[in-house]
């Protein structure tokens, strides 16, 4: 058991503060006054599927964790009951040699129990994979996963899912959901052939790019603000304690190759502003970007986001390396009594 021990007096007065839970815990409340909880699920892990260069292959990004918003009056001394869920594995590796196809997991349930709070979080499911061996010149399509949702907030959102993938002769790849803040979650976008999936975001969708050899490729999703769902720093919106400001995902770091052609969709950490720190899935709330091609490993999802999948075409023997689902969390603000 673990004592809130930020919350020390009753006080009108007393400034607000905002507690981050990533693992379970029993927190027991020391002052009397209203509470504020953001509770998020876990996402689900991308899928991954490989084969020759003659194969069709398709993977789609995991979807995001549902979340739900409530505030209430309790007690100094009320026990909370906090269990995180763990987000879901990415799809087990895939050699290319051997050809193959795998699924992601689903991820874990986010619970906070005690005090007449009674919230439950469900996660989002894993991303799946599909291979079409050659001659692959029929159509493939793998469905998309589908976002968590929620229920004993005081408002509830489900998770972003993720688009489908629908290949033939060549590939497709769909990013990972989002979680939803302020409305449900953003979904990735399905994608078409050949085209590379970017995560979505906390504030929209993820475009599909087409991997060309120059830019435009995929874009991940851009963050929550207050003003807008778009990119950029100058507004900042504030969720229990939560200060959501930045840049839209990234595209990849090397736009000169297809290879890595994904973004990963944005989402700022508890307190900053824009940075590159924003760009990869894993730093804030927004679903991974999809990878394609050797030595590059798909983005796993930010908190409670979907992890991004991977999809290696190639009669070498390269192995898949899928992105694991963010893990839930539970934001926990004392707003005084």
């Amino acid at each position: 058991m673990s004592l809130f021990t930020q919350f020390t007096g009753g006080t009108a007065a007393f400034p607000i503060t905002t507690a981050y839970y990533s693992s379970s815990t029993t927190v027991v409340t020391q002052g009397t006054g209203f509470y504020q909880f953001f509770v998020i699920g876990a996402g689900g892990g991308g899928g991954s599927s490989a084969g020759g260069t003659s194969d069709g292959l398709a993977a789609t990004g995991g979807g995001a964790g549902g979340t739900a918003l409530k505030t209430l009056y309790l007690a100094a001394g009320t026990s909370i009951v906090i269990t995180i869920g763990a987000g879901g594995a990415a799809a087990s590796g895939v050699v290319s040699t051997a050809g193959g196809a795998t699924n992601g997991a689903s991820g874990g349930i986010t619970t906070v129990v005690g005090g007449g709070v009674s919230i439950t979080c469900n996660a989002g499911s894993g991303g799946l994979g599909g291979r079409n061996p050659f001659p692959s010149s029929v159509s493939l399509t793998v469905s998309g996963a589908v976002g968590g949702n929620a229920t004993g907030g005081d408002v509830n959102f489900s998770g972003g899912g993720s688009g489908s993938a629908t290949g033939g002769n060549d590939l497709a790849i769909s990013g990972g959901g989002a979680i939803g803040v302020v409305t449900n979650g953003y979904s990735s976008v399905a994608a078409g052939l050949g085209q590379y999936g970017g995560g979505a975001g906390t504030g929209e969708t993820g475009s599909a790019g087409t991997g060309a050899y120059t830019s435009p490729a995929a874009r991940g999703g851009a963050s929550y603000e207050a003003a807008a769902p778009y990119a950029g720093a100058a507004a900042v919106g504030t969720i229990a304690g939560i200060t959501f400001a930045g840049s839209p995902g990234n595209q990849p770091g090397n736009t000169s190759s297809p290879i890595n052609a994904s973004g990963f969709g944005a989402g700022s950490t508890p307190g900053t502003g824009g940075s590159a720190q924003l760009f990869a899935g894993a730093a804030g709330f927004g679903g991974g970007g999809a990878a394609s091609g050797p030595g590059y490993a798909s983005r796993a999802g930010g908190v409670g986001g979907g992890g991004g999948p991977q999809v290696i075409r190639s009669n070498a023997g390269f192995i898949t390396a899928a992105g694991a689902g963010g893990s839930g969390a539970v934001f926990m603000q004392y707003l005084g009594s």
